[in-house]
């Protein structure tokens, strides 16, 4: 049994792993900051996170009045939601 939650947790690291890279593969790169930000924290045990540190993440992910939204979290997950299944 050890053993099979052991190959789970592994899993779900490689899982966080590849969508924390395909994130900073997708993120604008301007400055560097934003890609240099995105970060994956947590357990399989506890959950994970996968966020950017920088002030303005959220406004690039989701846009403002001003500037269209440049998507680079959510579609990190969907790749890897397809590649999974």
């Amino acid at each position: 049994m050890a053993e099979f939650e052991a190959s789970i947790v592994d899993a779900c690291d490689a899982v966080i792993k590849s969508v924390t890279d395909e994130a900073r593969q997708r993120a604008p790169r301007r400055t560097g900051n934003l890609v240099s930000r995105i970060e994956s924290t947590g357990s399989a045990s506890a959950g994970y996170r996968i966020e950017s540190n920088a002030d303005y993440g959220a406004y690039v992910e989701r846009g403002t009045d001003k500037f269209a939204p440049e998507p680079y979290l959510r579609p990190s997950i969907h790749t890897e939601r397809v590649i999974t299944q």
